[in-house]
């Protein structure tokens, strides 16, 4: 985790905080898009992240403000995603350019933990997600 943590505060200029938030927001909203995939196994790679995971799912009824509202009008995982991508802006205080880099380092990691074939699961299964590609 701490590995991750630190390629994300230097590639996209954030603080640890922001990184952790960030890393809860997107692997919670992948959980939650791609059950199928039964993720647990996959993210064992990364010790620590299912912390992260509630910590963002905790602080998740109170976030949302536009983006959330606008996510719940769209709904289903289009909506889930805009929803994420706000949470990401509100919570974790990221701008576009932040939300972009932090999508890409973590598919990257990923790549290099689980392999081409893991990641291309979670990237086609959930809709939206391979624009971090």
């Amino acid at each position: 985790m701490d590995e991750l943590i630190a390629r994300l505060t230097a590639a996209a200029n954030i603080g640890e905080d922001a990184a952790k938030k960030a890393v809860g927001i997107i692997f919670g909203f992948v959980e939650k898009e791609a059950p199928q995939l039964q993720l647990d196994k996959l993210l064992a790679a990364i010790p620590g992240v299912d912390d992260l995971v509630a910590a963002a799912a905790a602080s998740a009824g109170s976030a949302g403000g536009l983006f959330g509202k606008i996510g719940g009008m769209l709904g289903g995982a289009g909506g889930d995603l805009v929803a994420a991508f706000g949470r990401l802006e509100s919570e974790a205080g990221l701008d576009t350019g932040q939300v972009e880099t932090v999508g890409k380092e973590i598919f990257a990691f990923l790549r290099a933990k689980l392999g081409d074939d893991a990641v291309s699961k979670i990237l086609s299964a959930v809709p939206g997600l391979n624009k971090f590609a």
